[in-house]
């Protein structure tokens, strides 16, 4: 099956709009400040927007009331083609502990988090049919954090059971996370650190999901730091960040191949191979070291890393190492909400995979095969 490009959908949707002169309404669910600020800013020049303020996963009143007091303020102080307005749902967080009931232990991006997606779309949908908007969607896909594919596969269903036209998007596209990171910086805006949920904050704490807060340096494009750094997410045009993947081979000439969880939002349950972001002040070594642990629970040292090759990608580079340990699949211990299965392949298969079903890129390739004559494969 394709993959839908939502971003471009949106961007079609906006020609017909702007062709034929219209100012649509748009009901537009927002989960924070920080994350509505690209959202605002980009659509804010096409319609007339309404945003509409419903999480009742947010648990902590408090923490609610802090979280629509920054919703107000940005809406304030945003300078915007046309004028952007205010609803707040009713708060609810009984409604979220129902459809989060036997799901607590599950990890964040799961399928609790789908259902949470689900309670808050349905109530944005009904209130922009009672209320007569043109359109309705949701911020949430700003963040890296977030499905957007089960967003929108959502959100494209309740339109069509409500009679609405559901806008489709995917606003961490051409940039949009880091642009609501500058903006989030620019307006002084309070930026949280976990979802909202009690489950989120836990795991945050326990350290069973993504840090949230990860930072990361950013390189130019000739892949040389530029001193300056990011929080996660997809850095912007002109901007690189660094990452690691680990071919980790055992005696037997076998490799480790991992596939990806299914909550993952790019390439979810597809064969991969260990890897991930290197942290700000890491070498691409140590940051090899600290993936494999990670994620699938071997320990490494330097002395068992060959340095391969470096590929250019469109926002990213990508070192990739020989890792050479005496291991087994029972010594593996799986990072859940990276990897839900490991297997041992030989390097032909390693090759095949990458080249045929990952599509990896001729110069990717060349470094692989590169690698496959060191391990002696």
């Amino acid at each position: 099956m394709n993959k839908v490009n939502y971003q471009l959908l949106l961007d079609r949707e906006i020609v017909c709009i702007t062709g034929e002169g219209r100012v649509p309404s748009l009901l537009m669910h927002s989960c924070c400040a920080p994350c509505s600020s690209y959202c605002l800013s980009y659509l804010a020049e096409y319609f007339s927007i309404t945003i509409f303020y419903y999480n009742p996963n947010i648990t902590s009143k408090e923490e609610y009331e802090k979280r629509v007091e920054e919703q107000r303020r940005l809406i304030r102080e945003l300078p915007a083609k046309y004028p952007i307005s205010f609803a707040e749902g009713r708060y609810q967080p009984e409604k979220f502990y129902e459809i989060a009931r036997g799901k607590e232990g599950l990890p964040e991006g799961g399928e609790r988090c789908f259902a949470c997606y689900e309670l808050r779309q349905r109530e944005a949908v009904n209130y922009a049919k009672e209320h007569g908007y043109d359109y309705v969607t949701t911020t949430l896909s700003v963040s890296p954090h977030k499905n957007a594919d089960k967003l929108n596969e959502i959100g494209l269903r309740l339109g069509e059971e409500y009679g609405i036209p559901y806008l489709p998007s995917d606003f961490k596209k051409r940039g949009g996370y880091g642009k609501s990171i500058e903006l989030s910086k620019k307006y002084g805006l309070y930026r949280q650190n976990y979802c909202g949920c009690e489950y989120s904050k836990r795991q945050r704490e326990e350290g069973m999901r993504y840090n949230m807060e990860e930072i990361w340096d950013v390189y130019d494009g000739n892949g040389v730091k530029t001193g300056r750094t990011m929080e996660r997410g997809v850095p912007v045009d002109g901007d690189y960040m660094l990452c690691v993947h680990v071919y980790l081979c055992n005696p037997e000439g076998l490799f480790l191949m991992q596939k990806r969880s299914e909550s993952k939002q790019s390439h979810p349950g597809e064969w991969d191979v260990t890897g991930g972001a290197v942290l700000s002040g890491e070498s691409s070594a140590q940051g090899a070291i600290r993936e494999t642990r990670e994620e699938v629970g071997i320990s490494l040292s330097e002395e068992n890393l060959t340095y391969i090759g470096r590929v250019k990608k469109r926002r990213s580079f990508i070192d990739i190492f020989l890792a050479r340990r005496n291991f087994t699949i029972e010594d593996c211990r799986l990072q859940r909400e990276e990897v839900q299965e490991v297997k041992l392949v030989p390097g032909q298969e390693v090759l095949r995979m990458e080249q045929d079903k990952r599509k990896r890129e001729r110069d990717y390739v060349e470094l692989l095969r590169r690698m496959l004559a060191v391990s002696g494969s």
